[in-house]
């Protein structure tokens, strides 16, 4: 009889176990209640923005770990509705016509939502749409250059091109690149090089921040 109570008392224990992890993992993957543009649709205007909205709101620290992920690759705008529960993925540039894209949502830490959609071509825009998307990505344009620009005032200065070196900053890497060339001249290289050091401070570039690639009588 004892025996029968423990066996019992072990099957309740398990049958709550699991449902408890059951309860989670529902709680776990449901808390989105609805997806913009909806998975698989078609014709999506390409200015149309990528939304979730939760079942419930999400505080500021919440906020903060909700990434978005699509394919092929784009940059864009994260914000958020008054109440918490709807994120908004806007894409600067706006989207490309005719494209199928896979979106991925990160929330929660390690909760993910993948999903796809496929864009309108772009002669099936109205004028006004059209004219719409081709000033976002002008104002994008113009934007990508003002943070270039504020970032390295200096940007406009180069490249740097003398007899006997050339010089070019890549932004992607935040490196130099100086190509030193001492076949026509008694100067050394590391007299020149000496020389482009120079001509990059008196540009108010900090020499010390920057890593400087020197190649010396580059082949090309």
């Amino acid at each position: 009889m004892n025996r029968t109570i423990v066996k019992l008392v072990v099957i309740i224990i398990i049958l709550a176990i699991a449902l408890v992890g059951t309860i989670l993992w529902l709680n776990s993957h449901n808390q989105i209640a609805a997806i913009t543009p909806t998975d698989q649709s078609t014709d999506v205007n390409i200015l149309s923005p990528i939304q979730v909205t939760f079942a419930k709101p999400f505080d500021s620290n919440a906020q903060k770990m909700v990434t978005f992920w699509t394919s092929p690759d784009t940059s864009g705008k994260i914000t958020w509705s008054d109440d918490g529960k709807t994120v908004t993925y806007t894409p600067q540039p706006p989207l490309t016509s005719s494209q199928k894209y896979i979106a991925k949502v990160t929330y929660l830490s390690n909760q993910n939502f993948i999903w796809s959609f496929s864009t309108t071509a772009f002669n099936q825009l109205t004028p006004e749409q059209q004219t719409q998307a081709q000033q976002q990505a002008d104002q994008n344009v113009a934007n990508q250059r003002n943070d270039l620009l504020q970032k390295y005032p200096w940007f406009l200065k180069l490249p740097i091109q003398k007899l006997n070196y050339f010089v070019y900053f890549d932004p992607t890497t935040e490196e130099f690149t100086a190509k030193i060339y001492t076949n026509n001249t008694q100067v050394s290289s590391a007299d020149l090089q000496k020389q482009v050091l120079i001509e990059l401070q008196t540009l108010g570039i900090d020499t010390n921040k920057y890593k400087i690639n020197w190649e010396i009588n580059p082949s090309s």
